[in-house]
């Protein structure tokens, strides 16, 4: 499989092992500490163009971000991490504090269906709307 560029407004990578690279170097080579925002100027940037690309953009962005910092990736409510496990969070313009993670939106994953309970996207893929469901379970709870 080729090797897939990763282009932002400002900056670019041949690869998105090297963007994730990049990234990374940002959370834990750039001398920030835990609850420290990302002052660097470039830095910020590049969160900023990132975000662009994240699927749950508007959602993490929420009413504007104020500033990038590293949290704690427990303080997300993550399962199986490590107790000193850190990540880049968002902090909003309204005080609210979101992770961010830079490598779902460099990879372009499909936005989550936070929306859809699981029963409705099990319909979904099998082609059965609901209503035919209610259908189905009257008919066999008649019996």
């Amino acid at each position: 499989m080729p090797a897939k560029p990763v282009v932002l407004d400002s900056f670019a990578w041949s690869t998105q092992t090297a963007a994730e690279a990049a990234f990374r170097a940002i959370l834990r080579d750039s001398g920030y500490g835990v609850d420290d925002d990302i002052t660097d100027p470039v830095h910020d940037l590049m969160l900023r163009e990132v975000l662009e690309r994240h699927p749950d953009r508007d959602e993490k962005a929420g009413p504007g971000v104020e500033a990038f910092y590293i949290g704690r990736t427990v303080d997300g409510g993550r399962y199986n991490v490590r107790p000193d496990a850190i990540g880049i969070w968002i902090r909003r313009v309204d005080g609210t504090r979101v992770d961010f993670s830079y490598r779902t939106a460099i990879l372009g994953a499909m936005p989550r269906l936070t929306q859809r309970k699981p029963c409705d996207l099990r319909l979904r893929m099998s082609g059965m709307t609901s209503e035919t469901l209610h259908l189905k379970l009257a008919r066999y709870t008649a019996r």
